[in-house]
């Protein structure tokens, strides 16, 4: 018996023939094929950027508040391989459970910033530019007297992650990581980071941040994504006390290539990427 013949069979007397009328709906000539999206994909009006290159599809969370659930995530940035959901949006536990509820919509659950360890405020992120390899957005306003800038850019097998926290005085600036997979951290000698993502496909980071800023790596426990609250992932906080803070990330996926060696960001905000075929690219952390 068919999904239909049963349906019908369900209704009984109460089917009032409505899905008889349907026919011919689809009878028009049919839509014309959309373009394939290019390597950046902007959507102004609900404050999203998708950057998809070299196995890493990265969205920038820029906009207004509310969004598909209302969190306060301004300027997160989720990361994705082709099958692994290396550091998604956390989503949302049902709305019975109270306090879960309240810990998933914060920005302690994002992979976003926090000033002194406080809460966002509910406010809207603006476009700053993009092209056909980068996005760069704002916000002014999760946190008073603070602008926040994160640039993402497509580089040669990698991405590229740039955020600028500034404040008007000292203040505690956080970075976050918020894996939904397994993660290790390296801390290195010279104070900078190595992570690397599992799952179905592998993902490298390297984490640095602005030359003379005194940035403490924490990572910790906490629950991953909302399809399963009771999973354990390792958060990452990198955090200084300071009035202003570059927070620079590259990520590369195992499959891609050349393979990243080294990232040196330098004191005019501008971070060099080395490869192993001897190639190397600059980025600034605005244009």
């Amino acid at each position: 018996v068919g999904v239909v013949d049963r349906a019908w069979a369900g209704c009984g007397a109460q089917d009032d023939g409505l899905d008889l009328e349907l026919d011919g709906w689809f009878a028009g000539p049919p839509l014309p094929q959309r373009p394939a999206p290019g390597a950046v994909t902007v959507f102004p009006t609900a404050g999203y950027a998708v950057l998809h290159h070299a196995g890493v599809h990265a969205l920038l969370d820029f906009g207004p508040h509310g969004g598909s659930h209302g969190h306060r995530d301004k300027l997160s940035l989720y990361l994705y391989g082709d099958t692994t959901p290396w550091q998604p949006d956390p989503g949302q536990v049902p709305y019975a459970h109270a306090e879960f509820r309240d810990l998933y919509a914060s920005a302690e659950a994002h992979p976003a910033f926090r000033v002194d360890g406080g809460e966002q405020a509910e406010c809207t992120g603006r476009l700053l530019g993009s092209d056909g390899s980068s996005v760069t957005a704002e916000v002014t306003t999760a946190y008073e007297g603070v602008r926040a800038v994160r640039r993402v850019v497509l580089g040669d097998g990698y991405l590229v992650d740039l955020l600028t926290v500034r404040a008007e005085d000292e203040r505690r600036l956080t970075a976050q990581l918020r894996p939904g997979v397994a993660l290790d951290v390296q801390l290195q000698a010279s104070g900078e980071v190595r992570t690397t993502w599992y799952g179905d496909e592998t993902l490298h980071g390297w984490h640095t941040h602005t030359p003379g800023a005194t940035v403490r790596p924490v990572s910790r426990p906490g629950p991953g994504p909302a399809d399963d609250p009771q999973r354990v992932r390792t958060r990452v906080d990198f955090t200084a006390r300071s009035q202003e803070v570059i927070f620079a990330s590259v990520y590369q996926a195992a499959s891609a290539g050349p393979a990243v060696t080294d990232v040196r960001l330098d004191g005019d905000g501008v971070l060099t990427v080395s490869l192993t075929d001897g190639g190397s690219a600059r980025f600034r952390t605005e244009d």
